[in-house]
């Protein structure tokens, strides 16, 4: 097993992460992700990157590990993955002409001190506004049924009007924040990844 282990199932967050990292396992984490009642975002998506990366440590505890959570947000509603065709098509009319946020937060497991440090990053995406054709045939165009949101601006991005913040996280994993949250933490230059 490599050095590092991002616990990840998504390729776009892998690929991502290995502009950071280039050799890194990969574990899938297992774990309840419903939101429970009253829970705002900030406080779901923090706890869903945690639970993540408990799940990975306690399977494996020796190597530093990395897990992300992204959700996007409207008024304080989390948009999840659509649960089929009409429902992506519902989420993306309700997205028209507002601005959203995405959120991702990242915990981190360092194995030499056996502490988990954690960060999120916000990125305002306001939507042109979308017809019922428009929101049809943007859907013909991606993958659309893994995507919070119902959209993947790295596929298609005809319907965003503008981004305020980072756009990799949007797509899954803010590399900035990733990179200087690593480089805090000591992980880079202890594993001789810098």
């Amino acid at each position: 097993m490599n050095k590092f282990i991002l616990g990840s199932s998504s390729l776009r967050r892998q690929l991502l992460f290995s502009e950071i990292i280039e050799n890194f396992s990969v574990m899938s984490p297992n774990i309840d992700e419903t939101v429970f009642e009253l829970e705002l975002p900030y406080d779901y998506v923090k706890r869903m990157s945690y639970e993540k990366l408990l799940s990975i440590i306690n399977i494996e505890a020796r190597y530093p590990i990395l897990c992300a959570d992204t959700i996007v947000t409207l008024n304080n509603e989390i948009l999840g993955k659509p649960a089929n065709f009409d429902d992506a098509v519902c989420t993306l009319a309700k997205l028209s002409t507002y601005t959203h946020e995405v959120i991702t937060s990242i915990s981190v497991f360092n194995p030499n001190r056996k502490d988990i440090s954690s960060s999120c990053e916000t990125t305002k995406v306001k939507f042109k506004e979308l017809s019922t054709e428009d929101i049809t045939q943007y859907l013909s165009r991606i993958n659309w049924q893994d995507k919070a949101g119902s959209y993947a601006i790295q596929e298609d991005d005809s319907i965003i009007e503008h981004i305020d913040g980072s756009l990799s996280n949007v797509i899954g994993l803010p590399i900035e924040l990733t990179f200087r949250l690593l480089i805090e933490d000591g992980l880079l230059l202890e594993y001789g990844l810098l």
